[in-house]
């Protein structure tokens, strides 16, 4: 059995293909990050005195961290959900 040798373009498809999965980890570990951040934002607003609270982000901040999260939820989702489109953008 003589194994054949990558072509240069299967190589470079290979190479590609783990590259894609390495960005999509760092961005699925970003969302999850973004979700575990805005959790304990909303646990100290609400076990805190919400009004007398004084938050060190701004409301930009936090929409981001909204918009980031949400690529965690819609990854669950998919992941619960297979008929679903699943992971959001």
């Amino acid at each position: 059995m003589d194994k054949k040798m990558p072509s240069t373009e299967e190589t470079v498809i290979d190479s590609l293909y783990e590259e894609q999965k390495k960005l999509k980890a760092v961005d699925l570990s970003e969302a999850v990050a973004a979700f575990l951040e805005l959790g304990d934002l909303r646990n100290l607003l609400v076990h805190e005195n919400f009004a007398a609270y004084l938050l060190e982000k701004t409301s930009e901040e936090i929409y981001k961290l909204y918009r980031q999260a949400l690529r965690f939820v819609g990854y669950i989702e998919g992941k619960l959900n297979p008929t679903t489109v699943g992971e959001s953008s």
